[in-house]
């Protein structure tokens, strides 16, 4: 079998992986394009896609319609760039909640738990969850998916599988995050999303357990 090549040590060799780099100031076209992005993401979370039109949003940017012709080929475009700044935001989420836990079983507790909060916001849920997967097509959006997401999880599951060849962690690492993404379906189309937060949570962690957990071996760190 082929094994990923991981170490996990209290070095902290995984958690110098989670860092992002620092930004940097960007130039002034650089600036007018975050501007256009931010206001983007406001008017796309509000309203949906489907309601927001390019004129809305260079009003809001505070800038010409031919500024955002500049910087993005149509609405798509402004709208994957705007999905881009969510999902970043939603990694960096993920990774400071799951720095520092000791074991691969806790790292992926705390993130999924961490991605499911981050869901909760709306802003997040609807450019994330609601109109990422119809506006820019299932191919394109599992593409980001593993931009922004599987390679952490194979990295994890590769450090608490470490019998399991690169296939299998692979396989595992698309049925979890499909499983984690399909409970946040559930939790942006509940009518009771904080309830419905709770369960998604309890059974995430039951089927990590399933994965992850060893005879004798606890992740609870309160548990003796």
């Amino acid at each position: 079998m082929h094994h990923i090549p991981v170490v996990f040590t209290r070095a902290s060799r995984y958690d110098e992986r989670m860092v992002a780099a620092s930004p940097t100031a960007g130039s002034s076209s650089d600036r007018t394009r975050d501007s256009i992005v931010s206001a983007a993401r406001t008017a796309f979370a509000a309203e949906g896609y489907a309601e927001v039109s390019l004129e809305r949003i260079a009003t809001d940017a505070g800038v010409t319609k031919g500024a955002i012709y500049h910087h993005f080929s149509n609405k798509q475009d402004l709208f994957i760039a705007a999905l881009e700044d969510v999902e970043e935001e939603v990694q960096q989420r993920v990774r400071r909640a799951s720095r520092g836990q000791r074991t691969p079983l806790d790292r992926l507790k705390v993130g999924f738990a961490a991605y499911l909060d981050a869901v909760l916001d709306p802003e997040i849920g609807r450019i994330s969850v609601v109109d990422g997967p119809s506006v820019i097509g299932a191919d394109l959006y599992k593409r980001l998916s593993k931009k922004y997401a599987h390679d952490d999880v194979v990295f994890t599951l590769g450090v608490g599988l470490p019998d399991a060849d690169e296939a299998e962690i692979e396989a595992l690492s698309s049925i979890l995050l499909g499983a984690v993404m399909h409970a946040a379906l559930i939790l942006v189309s509940s009518e009771s999303p904080v309830a419905a937060r709770e369960d998604m949570g309890v059974a995430l962690n039951r089927m990590l357990d399933g994965v992850l957990s060893h005879p004798g071996q606890t992740s609870d760190p309160d548990r003796k």
